[in-house]
């Protein structure tokens, strides 16, 4: 406790008195840790949001694929995917048009809590059985394989 002049009176107050006995002004010195630690508090909320938005975000380090690079084997109707992989367990993603599509088994089971769309939707149907979707097995190793990059 140290003592202190009182801005108005220049009486002499303890710093951790909020109020001068005196004359009733607010002492500013007494609220110093008060905002320190509301600052702090802040900064703790702040980083536990921005790690929480990570552990709910893709990783945007992914990989593109092209229908060009691929070839007739092109199981999407979408000439161009980012894939990207979250996890453990990995679950494969494509990404189209700022959208996320969930590819593996994985992510699926996961897609409704998490906003993602079924990566069935912009499978193409099978040549010799049209009811059926086109295997991209392939690609969701591709993807699952940059979890462990």
């Amino acid at each position: 406790m140290a003592i202190t002049a009182c801005k108005d009176c220049k009486t002499g107050i303890s710093t951790d008195a909020k109020n001068c006995p005196q004359c009733g002004a607010s002492n500013a010195k007494a609220y110093r840790g008060v905002r320190l630690g509301g600052l702090v508090y802040l900064a703790i909320i702040a980083t536990a949001f921005y790690w929480i938005w990570g552990l709910m975000t893709p990783d945007s380090h992914g990989q593109t694929l092209t229908s060009t690079e691929v070839g007739d084997s092109w199981p999407f109707t979408v000439d161009e995917i980012e894939l990207l992989c979250e996890g453990p367990p990995p679950m494969a993603l494509a990404k189209v048009d700022g959208k996320i599509y969930a590819l593996s088994g994985s992510a699926r089971s996961k897609a409704q809590e998490r906003g993602w769309l079924d990566g069935q939707v912009i499978t193409k149907p099978r040549a010799e059985m049209p009811e059926m979707k086109m295997d991209y097995s392939f690609v969701v190793s591709r993807a699952q394989a940059l979890c462990g990059a």
